[in-house]
């Protein structure tokens, strides 16, 4: 009895686990602002994902600070997820989205299972699987990232 509540237990917590996990975003050539080919054909072991807003004053200054995750770029891709149409985002972003694929989230529909309407947010990715999401601003984050990232075998 003790071994099938242990079991159990331990299947719930897991299934919560997974639960509230993101998944990869289906990342569609369609949906993004600039040609990245070199991108698609050299996938790296992490994926940083920075979910964001064009107008959102917060997403404009992790973008802005996004260069201090420059050390990372040999074990990381760093691609941005904006909130905005394709035609908007090459306005506005032309500069970012030729330094980082962009994509449209409203050509891609990636959905978050929580705060889906909080920008911004970052998802890091390892081989396809989260294992770390921000939200909002947070002191240190790039850096705890960036030492994340950099330390890992």
């Amino acid at each position: 009895m003790r071994l099938t509540n242990c079991l159990f237990l331990l299947l719930l917590a897991f299934s919560g686990r997974l639960y509230g996990q993101n998944s990869f975003p289906d990342l569609d050539q369609r949906a993004l602002v600039k040609p990245h080919a070199d991108w698609l054909e050299t996938r790296k072991k992490y994926t940083v994902v920075l979910y964001g807003g064009l107008g959102c004053g917060y997403s404009k200054y992790l973008i802005d600070r996004l260069d201090s995750l420059h050390e990372c770029r040999v074990k990381a891709d760093i691609i941005l997820i904006m909130d905005q149409p394709r035609d908007s985002l090459a306005k506005y972003m032309g500069q970012t989205a030729e330094k980082y694929p962009t994509f449209s989230n409203v050509t891609l529909g990636y959905r978050l299972k929580k705060k889906n309407d909080v920008f911004p947010q970052i998802l890091v990715f390892k081989d396809n699987v989260q294992v770390d999401h921000i939200i909002g601003l947070q002191k240190g984050m790039l850096r705890k990232l960036k030492n994340r990232i950099l330390t890992d075998g």
